[in-house]
């Protein structure tokens, strides 16, 4: 009687633990689909939040967009998300709205949340606006009301869209904003790319400026990378003064560790001493140890291995 009791009692107990161990899965399990279910939710919730915010966006830049004519109901319905477009299609509808209305879609370009994006729209917006009236769009550029940033913005994407083989519009373009040094550098490299010579040469010849400076540097330091010997050539040829030291400053950079020797030499014909410290301390000398000397003729520069 008493093995058949504990029998009945072991079995009772097994019963209840296995109840109990289906209870607790039942609930955790329970309470993982709560929390998906939930985290779908915010998810959802976000997602719903996001939208409402670009559509909200969208309509802002069509009400604002509407005291130039309006937006393009394409465009509209592509940055709202309401038709699928890639960033070409949506840069082909911005050139095609610059044609129209350069002014409506240059100024709805510089809403664009990311940087990336507004400088596609803006490149596109202004090709379009300069293909029908080159001379407003870029009147309007320099002269149009707008804060630093986003007139920065503005002569980037204008010299971006003027065609890279047209340098005497680019240079145009760029000389008119001698103060910016990375629009004149930009410009300056690009162009160095196939005639370093001859862009190194034009630097030069404009009025004294930090564009005019850092673009000339910029060449230089590449121009030297690639071809020393070259370089040095047209550094020789330059009249005294701060062009030509600020070309022995990019250039003593570029051949520092190449050839610390030749970048000696050249140091002590910078004849500017703020250019000629920093250039010093690249070889590591005392710039005040050595006389000024001249470089009738340049000291030759060892090649890189392989060129």
């Amino acid at each position: 009687m008493a093995l058949r009791l504990r029998e009945a009692f072991v079995w009772w107990c097994g019963g209840v633990s296995a109840l109990l161990i289906a209870a607790f899965w039942i609930h955790g399990r329970y309470e993982k689909q709560e929390r998906e279910r939930g985290a779908a939710l915010e998810s959802n919730v976000e997602e719903d939040r996001e939208n409402q915010q670009i559509t909200a966006f969208v309509h802002q830049r069509v009400v604002a967009a509407e005291e130039h004519g309006g937006m393009p109901a394409a465009l509209a319905e592509a940055l709202s998300g309401q038709i699928a477009a890639n960033a070409a299609q949506i840069a082909a509808l911005y050139e095609s709205w610059g044609r129209n209305n350069g002014v409506a879609a240059v100024s709805d370009a510089l809403l664009m949340r990311s940087e990336m994006q507004n400088m596609d729209a803006l490149v596109a917006a202004f090709g379009g606006w300069m293909m029908v009236d080159r001379k407003s769009a870029l009147d309007w550029t320099e002269n149009a009301p707008m804060g630093l940033w986003r007139r920065t913005q503005c002569t980037r994407a204008v010299l971006r869209a003027l065609p890279e083989t047209d340098i005497e519009a680019r240079g145009s373009w760029v000389a008119r904003f001698p103060e910016d040094p990375n629009l004149m550098s930009e410009f300056a490299l690009s162009w160095s790319a196939w005639e370093p010579e001859t862009a190194s040469h034009w630097l030069v010849q404009l009025a004294d400026g930090k564009g005019k400076f850092a673009a000339l540097s910029a060449v230089l330091r590449r121009w030297a990378d690639d071809d020393p010997d070259a370089a040095s050539g047209f550094i020789v040829d330059l009249p005294a003064g701060d062009s030509r030291d600020h070309a022995i400053g990019a250039f003593v950079e570029a051949i520092a560790e190449l050839d610390p020797d030749a970048a000696s030499v050249w140091v002590r014909t910078i004849e500017n001493s703020a250019i000629r410290e920093r250039a010093s301390a690249l070889v590591g000398i005392d710039e005040l140890a050595g006389e000024l000397i001249s470089a009738p003729k340049p000291p030759h520069v060892s090649r890189k291995p392989g060129r």
